[in-house]
């Protein structure tokens, strides 16, 4: 099994079977991984497909490795935000914790097509039953992820004016009362 997927356990995403956890390297082991790495199908996704919908559960881990994901506040092509490249995955922390998506996932549009493996939901969970340190290194990962994810997303909103207020934005800036707008005619000659 593993000269079949060598690329994708020792380079790819090599990073999602061990973790750092209080200065000590916890990996999930041969036995994970090999079940884990069985159990992978591919979604191939065209341009400008939505994956997940915003307020959908996720029934698949995704684990990108052709094109990208562009992350959506609400709906697909409105308030793109983030993108996730080769080697990225998500629906980790919604499946993990139970959550319903936040944002809209698809597949790129600058992406001819975009390619994951793919992991059911409850094929994942019921790994995670019988593997006690792989359910704690993805628990705890996915749990630091939606943390940085919620970040970024807060902060586009703080400053990308996500929510405009339409009083506002007609408000005009120079308040005519205030202040007289002249306008100069310009005499000068070209030479």
């Amino acid at each position: 099994m593993h000269e079949l997927f060598k690329s994708f356990i020792d380079v790819d995403f090599s990073y999602l079977f061990s973790y750092d956890y209080g200065g000590q390297r916890l990996s999930c082991g041969n036995e994970f991984i090999c079940y884990f790495v069985s159990t992978l199908y591919c979604r191939v996704f065209i341009a400008n497909q939505t994956i997940v919908k915003k307020g959908e559960y996720f029934s698949e881990l995704y684990m990108v490795f052709k094109g990208k994901v562009t992350l959506s506040l609400s709906a697909k092509d409105e308030n793109e935000y983030f993108t996730l490249y080769c080697s990225n995955f998500f629906g980790d922390y919604q499946i993990l914790l139970g959550l319903k998506s936040t944002e809209c996932y698809k597949a790129s549009s600058t992406s001819q097509t975009t390619m994951c493996h793919c992991i059911k939901k409850k094929k994942l969970l019921d790994l995670m039953s019988v593997f006690p340190v792989a359910h704690s290194i993805f628990t705890d990962r996915a749990t630091k992820r939606r943390i940085e994810f919620r970040r970024i997303k807060k902060q586009y909103q703080n400053f990308a004016d996500v929510n405009p207020d339409p009083i506002v934005d007609q408000k005009q800036i120079a308040d005519k009362q205030k202040f007289t707008i002249r306008t100069y005619n310009d005499h000068s000659s070209e030479d």
